[in-house]
């Protein structure tokens, strides 16, 4: 069973999935959430949490004492996962962060009930899963860094959801931003030769790339340093090694993905 408000997002979760799952479709109301629930019981519940404010806090509280074993996998930004933690906390519920391609969320719902399956690579769209038919070209981001495990290691967080290119120099970076710029450039900032206050005026002094955020890696953490960082009006800075969850929501929230 698919909960969520009828936008684009849960129609292409229900259209996707209906090739490997049978499928039912309900709204967030709850009286109807019981209903159907009532008249015959799903293997598993995937919420879209997109839309989905506190007001529906009820449903999940219903869903956990009442109908707690039935395995609930619910799928939304990280922004909207905080708004609805408390409600989420109740249940056994799994979150899966979106954007997560179709493929990738059918095999986390098959291992939920316990099944394999083989389902055909997509790519990323707007909504966060494609259908196969409004398609949307990955986001482009820029990492530079001269520690290449730190790189390979951002990457690997990334590469599934956007299209990822590296830089172990800022000659490199510029480089790779006239071939081809990216949406998003995670710079580190104490890289020797041209660090990346350098790095960083190099890219502006370019009137085409002056409105490309860019987000400090830094590991230093003191606040004469941080001052410093900030005196360059990034769009944003990162302790190293930067966390996952905190990578992603700086992403969500410059690339306007919230």
């Amino acid at each position: 069973m698919v909960i969520g408000k009828y936008n684009k997002y849960t129609q292409e979760l229900n259209s996707y999935l209906a090739d490997y799952f049978r499928m039912q479709l309900c709204s967030c109301s709850l009286d109807l959430v019981c209903g159907m629930l009532d008249n015959k019981e799903p293997d598993l519940i995937l919420i879209n949490l997109m839309g989905i404010g506190e007001d529906k806090g009820e449903l999940f509280t219903t869903l956990a004492f009442q109908y707690g074993y039935i395995p609930v996998i619910c799928v939304g930004t990280l922004h909207e996962q905080e708004t609805l933690r408390p409600f989420l906390e109740e249940g056994c519920c799994r979150t899966l962060t979106r954007p997560i391609s179709n493929a990738n969320l059918a095999r986390q719902i098959a291992a939920r009930l316990g099944e394999t399956i083989s389902p055909k690579e997509d790519a990323y769209s707007s909504a966060g899963l494609g259908d196969g038919q409004s398609l949307l070209p990955k986001k482009k981001i820029l990492l530079v860094d001269d520690n290449a495990v730190q790189l390979r290691a951002m990457r690997a967080n990334l590469q599934d959801y956007y299209d990822v290119s590296m830089a172990t120099s800022a000659t490199e970076a510029i480089i790779l931003i006239e071939k081809d710029m990216p949406d998003l450039i995670f710079l580190d900032y104490e890289m020797p030769i041209n660090d990346g206050r350098k790095t960083l005026e190099m890219i502006r002094d370019r009137k085409q790339w002056r409105d490309i955020p860019v987000v400090f890696l830094t590991a230093v953490n003191d606040k004469a340093h941080i001052a410093a960082v900030l005196k360059m009006n990034p769009a944003g800075y990162l302790l190293k090694p930067a966390d996952r969850n905190r990578v992603m929501q700086t992403i969500h929230k410059i690339l306007g993905d919230e």
